[in-house]
């Protein structure tokens, strides 16, 4: 008999763009696979009283519906409810891959390494964002076997503005994000020393302090979109991947967050056609410079002099690379990829529960 390939749905505040559209997309991605829902219907509301409940009835009744030898994927962190589910899911003999968005061990440091191993114990499989986190599991032992997303899938139909090579004294770079001082305060200590008046920033997100900015002329906030009108309407040469409060380097948390993490809104930059600007200790730097979508730098503060140096025919490469990988993420190719490679090693004997 066939395997029943499963999954968990929930409700959500939006799926605006970030960590909510991630994690919709890739139930929206199962769902056209065929894959059984054994929660309660997506939903929207902002409302946590009735998203908590909601959840907690999904989750209830994923737990009544799970059988023995289902594949279930569950995205991780699943807040309160993970060890719970896995722990039934298994139980009553069923196999659990665990799709990691972000390891609480890394950047909110909210668990020890052995802690989120624990909470991981009920896992038979790790699907990881890049080859570092990898890497990184396997040198902390972890048990389970695994496979590597390496870009988040982006369900997107909106067509994007026409490339343009951008002229040297006016060249636009579009940055998304959570926009919180502790975590992008690059931004507001931007100053004339390394901002020059070539760079131009399209700036979409929540939690933005205009006011703090220091050049205001250079920044233009659009406030927190639906992606869609995000790849409408942007104009942007370039998008940029960067965290923390300094323009020459990434240190702390978030350093440590992009040395494994593959962040959602580079699949947006992407399924726009927009070239990336990324950190060259990042964990995409190195799929950056695979398939040529992009940059890879050191440090922001010399950002307009390696742009400057990138010719029309280099630039309208790296667009056409993107156009490539935009066609991948539209039709949930790197999550499918990842998910079968679980599946052949679950469903092989010598491989499960390594």
């Amino acid at each position: 008999m066939e395997k029943r390939r499963c999954y968990v749905s929930r409700c959500y505040p939006h799926n605006l763009a970030g960590g909510y559209k991630a994690k919709t997309d890739i139930e929206l991605i199962m769902k056209e696979n065929n894959f059984h829902n054994l929660g309660l219907q997506q939903k929207f509301n902002d409302n946590k009283i009735y998203g908590f409940f909601y959840n907690l009835i999904s989750v209830f009744k994923a737990i009544v519906s799970v059988k023995k030898d289902d594949i279930l994927v569950i995205q991780y962190p699943l807040k309160k409810y993970y060890f719970i589910l896995s722990y039934m899911a298994q139980l009553k003999g069923a196999k659990v891959v665990a799709l990691i968005h972000d390891l609480g061990c890394f950047r909110r440091k909210k668990l020890t390494v052995e802690q989120e191993k624990k909470r991981l114990e009920y896992t038979n499989h790790l699907i990881v964002l890049s080859d570092k986190m990898k890497e990184f599991v396997i040198k902390e032992k972890y048990k389970q076997s695994l496979s590597v997303l390496h870009l988040w899938d982006y369900l997107n139909d909106t067509i994007p503005q026409p490339s343009r090579y951008p002229q040297p004294n006016h060249i636009d770079i579009l940055y998304v994000g959570t926009l919180k001082e502790n975590q992008h305060g690059f931004i507001y200590k931007w100053d004339n020393t390394t901002l020059t008046s070539s760079l131009n920033f399209d700036i979409y997100g929540s939690y933005f302090n205009f006011e703090n900015i220091k050049y205001k002329k250079q920044f233009k906030y659009h406030g927190l979109k639906d992606s869609s009108l995000i790849i409408q309407d942007t104009k942007a040469h370039y998008g940029l991947l960067w965290y923390g409060v300094g323009t020459d380097s990434i240190s702390g948390a978030y350093g440590e967050y992009l040395k494994y993490n593959t962040s959602h809104k580079i699949s947006l930059y992407i399924h726009a056609h927009i070239p990336l600007i990324v950190w060259s200790k990042a964990s995409f730097a190195d799929f950056t410079r695979k398939y040529n979508i992009g940059i890879c730098v050191d440090t922001l503060d010399t950002l307009e002099q390696q742009l400057q140096t990138i010719s029309e025919d280099e630039y309208n490469q790296m667009v056409e690379n993107t156009k490539y990988l935009s066609e991948k993420i539209q039709k949930g190719y790197y999550f499918m990829t990842a998910y079968k490679q679980a599946e052949k090693l679950l469903l092989s004997d010598s491989n499960i529960g390594k």
